[in-house]
């Protein structure tokens, strides 16, 4: 289990839940491009947070822990 990104996408699980306005822009509309970086990073953290590791390497990098954590910056920068 890798729980630094097992704990960040239950955060990111809790935060979009709880507090969703989090995620309109200034105009009221969502902000697709954020959402759809924070539903990666925590897809990506609930996979490799369990323990999974996919035996291919396309899936194995896709699932890994850097790329959970390059997702959630990107979503943080955006």
């Amino acid at each position: 289990m890798n729980l630094l990104v097992l704990g960040g996408a239950c955060a990111i699980a809790l935060v979009v839940t709880i507090y969703p306005p989090m995620l309109v822009q200034s105009d009221g509309h969502v902000d697709h491009v954020r959402l759809a970086l924070l539903m990666l990073a925590m897809s990506t953290g609930f996979i490799r947070g369990v323990g999974y590791i996919p035996s291919h390497r396309f899936w194995r990098w896709l699932f890994s822990t850097p790329t959970a954590l390059a997702w959630l910056l990107l979503a943080v920068w955006w």
